[in-house]
């Protein structure tokens, strides 16, 4: 399966947050059955790389709504879209840059 090796900035826009939380369960295998702890994803990526637990909420809630994320387990846990795989991968690939 394909994913970028990124190293995020200190500052990242709202569309590289999102490709960010796209590529953490992309790297992770998480589609459709297969889940992940929202709580400890936006801990993670908020302590780690944003700096910002909410602003990483944020724009999970957005991915929620352009259905490119489901969540389950009455919103405890979240995984990718198995329909749109080829929207989260272009999605990725548009607005986060490859390690080189």
């Amino acid at each position: 399966m394909y994913y970028l090796n990124f190293t995020p900035p200190s500052v990242l826009s709202d569309e590289e947050a999102m490709a960010m939380i796209l590529n953490f369960l992309l790297k992770r295998g998480r589609w459709g059955g297969k889940y992940y702890n929202r709580q400890r994803m936006t801990r993670y990526l908020g302590i780690q790389v944003l700096n910002d637990g909410k602003r990483v909420g944020k724009c999970l809630e957005e991915l929620l709504n352009e259905r490119l994320v489901w969540q389950s387990k009455k919103g405890a846990t979240v995984s990718l879209n198995p329909h749109l795989s080829a929207e989260i991968t272009s999605f990725i690939e548009k607005f986060l840059k490859a390690d080189s």
